[in-house]
């Protein structure tokens, strides 16, 4: 055969789509432009061969919609391909429109929840090695952390738009990533607002029942806003602790897999909540906390400035909590708990609706998970733990956990809230409030960063101030 006169359009359909399939995306693109037949051949396909294997040989992960459940069926692969690789090229190429910047966003934080979601279904990820990439071969921290966390303190409320809490959320996923080393510009910034992020978390009137006392807005969203000034504190507190304490952290996306057993351990516990976990709760001295809000140094009250006094202490826990999963009929505390939830009465009322039918459409099989345990400090003095955990409408599960930590009490003394970050069963665990179960006027508040560890970890807990 003449091979100057072989013509790859001459060849049947089935065999161009195989070829196609072991080339880079960005090179079937350009062939689909060198005329109308090719073009044809790519994008007006009915067959969605091509798009599928071109999609897992670039290295994703299949789209999951939960934990237990692949669409891999019913993907529209072409569609899912593009999104990515549009993201890609925006995320390499620069400045971009804000709405690019937004898809972009909505892009990352689905490939950093499939990447959950594979972890539990085969033990790893393949949009890992993609992450990486972003991360380190783009300017992508850089733009994040060019924008200010923003400033919103006290009796204003946060500006709730998608826009506004888009960069917060991207920040937060990403806190865990940053290295001391690579992204130090980055790192520095991040530890120069810390104070700010401070006067927010331990500004007692960001703590109201219109926000449940935690991190969501009045309609039951989440405020990652809040989440974020939270993941800052703690964050940056544990980066402080002595010696190897500092290693004892949560991990981020791009971590390998910490606990190895991924098996569903209860019936309906789709979020992984049975097992041994690790909670850092930070707090301030009650005295501090008072001057805080009525001390007239530092410009007044709630001040950022207030943090620099070489006075100022904030003590930061390390914590260990074991967890069943339980039936509502077995909770001690709070019978009606689940209608307490913002994420229930409110964000997740019609995907409270699906829970009676989830038989039927499992794809939105969320049902509230109940569990009651046993949390202990360094101290070795255990307290009783009992809570919930329901979905959103965003997908985004909310942890509510009320703690007993006197036998001699009839009622819980401290109430939890918080929102998984990084998807279902992500690794990198729930940040949220602890605040008194009273909620009195000047009860303390603060900060908690909780994630699960495998059962046979060192229980080396600590107490550092």
């Amino acid at each position: 055969m003449d091979v100057s006169r072989f013509n790859i359009l001459g060849l049947p359909v089935e065999l161009i789509h195989h070829i196609l399939q072991f080339c880079h995306p960005w090179d079937v693109a350009a062939f689909s432009k060198t005329g109308q037949t090719a073009f044809t051949l790519v994008y007006l396909s009915d067959d969605q061969y091509l798009w599928r294997h071109l999609f897992l040989n670039y290295g994703f992960d299949p789209p999951y919609t939960s934990p237990y459940i692949s669409l891999e069926g019913n993907v529209d692969w072409k569609r899912e391909l593009k999104t990515r690789m549009k993201a890609e090229l925006k995320l390499f190429g620069g400045p971009v429109t804000e709405d690019e910047r937004i898809e972009s966003f909505k892009t990352l934080f689905t490939m950093i929840e499939n990447s959950a979601f594979a972890v539990f279904h085969k033990g790893s990820s393949d949009n890992v090695l993609w992450l990486k990439r972003i991360l380190r071969s783009t300017l992508f921290l850089s733009n994040i952390y060019s924008v200010d966390i923003v400033p919103v303190t006290g009796d204003q409320a946060p500006i709730n738009s998608l826009y506004s809490q888009l960069y917060p959320r991207i920040r937060t996923y990403f806190t865990l990533a940053l290295d001391s080393k690579r992204d130090r510009p980055q790192l520095q910034q991040f530890l120069s607002t810390r104070n700010k992020s401070r006067a927010f978390v331990y500004d007692l009137r960001n703590y109201n029942e219109k926000n449940h006392w935690g991190p969501f807005m009045p309609d039951g969203s989440v405020n990652w806003i809040h989440i974020e000034h939270m993941a800052r504190v703690v964050w940056a507190n544990i980066r402080e602790l002595p010696g190897s304490w500092a290693l004892t952290r949560p991990p981020s996306f791009i971590d390998a897999p910490r606990v190895t057993n991924t098996s569903e351990s209860s019936q309906g516990d789709w979020a992984g909540v049975e097992g041994t976990w690790r909670r850092y709760v930070c707090f301030m001295d009650y005295r501090h906390l008072t001057r805080l809000k009525y001390s007239a140094q530092a410009e007044g009250p709630y001040n950022p400035q207030f943090f620099s006094d070489p006075g100022f202490r904030e003590a930061t826990r390390l914590i260990e909590v074991k967890l069943s999963v339980i039936s509502r009929s077995d909770l001690r505390f709070h019978k009606d708990l689940l209608n307490a939830l913002p994420s229930y009465s409110q964000a997740s009322k019609s995907a409270s609706k699906s829970y009676q039918s989830c038989q039927q459409d499992s794809m939105a099989s969320y049902p509230p998970i109940f569990f009651a345990g046993l949390s202990k400090g360094i101290t070795g003095n255990e307290a009783t733990v009992e809570g919930c955990v329901v979905m959103g409408e965003d997908n985004v599960p909310r942890w509510t956990f009320l703690v007993q930590t006197s036998m001699y009490e009839s009622s819980p003394q401290w109430v939890s809230t918080g929102a998984q970050i990084g998807g279902i069963r992500s690794a990198m665990g729930v940040i949220g409030t602890w605040t008194s179960a009273a909620h009195d006027v000047d009860d303390p508040a603060g900060p908690f960063w909780l994630w699960k560890v495998d059962a046979g970890s060192p229980s080396h807990l600590m107490e550092y101030t």
